[in-house]
């Protein structure tokens, strides 16, 4: 895949924004009398605790299941399945790959043969905060985002009296059908929170299947190299230097 981003020697940082991480699969949906249900529950057993019944899933035809301090949930429906992981939990990629691999063994688990999408995302969050009354918030994001991303945001935009901001771009990669999306902004403090701060979601996916299952795990280890490139791409070396 070519994208704008330059490849960038992988390091494990001591510190991070990053928040979240989720992988994502779609495929056609499922029709509930094609799946064996002995199969399914056999599946579902393996998330201890939760004593999630076949039956109310097909009769729902979707699921969460979140862990107790809500590090790792799922979604799960006929034509559609997720994983996301939280920060401190999510340390590497590679490391929570048994975790991915959820999703392969529930498609295998409904008799889903080939997927039509794929996609890697990843939430990052730079908090700061903004007592003085001349604090302007594209002063920040230019501290913390690169001159190529803040290209994306028009010369004319005024962010006076905005809570939050929002801007989306997009580069897709012809040659494999990919599509990278970045957003990124900024949310001021409310009720919930202390702190002002910078938002950055990165993706990138793939949805014009079929696609193989024998690929999903390569495929997802793929995308998330090609976004830790675009991370570097979407920060200041300041930033990186910080987390190191």
């Amino acid at each position: 895949m070519t994208y704008s981003f330059k490849p960038v020697e992988h390091h494990i940082y001591q510190n991070t924004f990053l928040k979240d991480v989720r992988v994502a699969v779609e495929f056609s949906p499922v029709d509930t009398d094609s799946v064996k249900k002995d199969q399914l529950q056999k599946f579902f057993n393996k998330f201890k605790g939760t004593n999630i019944d076949v039956n109310d899933f097909l009769t729902k035809e979707n699921i969460s299941v979140i862990s107790s301090n809500r590090e790792v949930e799922f979604l799960f429906s006929l034509s559609y399945a997720e994983a996301k992981l939280s920060t401190p939990f999510y340390s590497t990629f590679d490391s929570a790959i048994q975790y991915w691999q959820l999703l392969l063994d529930y498609m295998n688990a409904i008799g889903v043969c080939r997927m039509e999408g794929i996609m890697v995302r990843k939430y990052s969050e730079f908090s700061f905060r903004s007592n003085n009354a001349d604090f302007k918030f594209k002063d920040v994001m230019s501290e913390v985002f690169s001159g190529e991303l803040m290209e994306k945001i028009p010369q004319n935009t005024s962010f006076n009296g905005l809570n939050s901001f929002e801007k989306t771009w997009m580069e897709k990669d012809e040659d494999s059908g990919s599509t990278f999306n970045v957003v990124f902004g900024f949310k001021k403090a409310d009720t919930n929170t202390k702190y002002d701060h910078l938002t950055l979601v990165t993706s990138l996916e793939m949805n014009n299947g079929p696609i193989g299952l024998d690929g999903f795990i390569d495929k997802i280890k793929e995308y998330n190299a090609i976004l830790y490139n675009a991370f570097h791409w979407c920060v200041k070396e300041e930033i990186i230097k910080e987390m190191n």
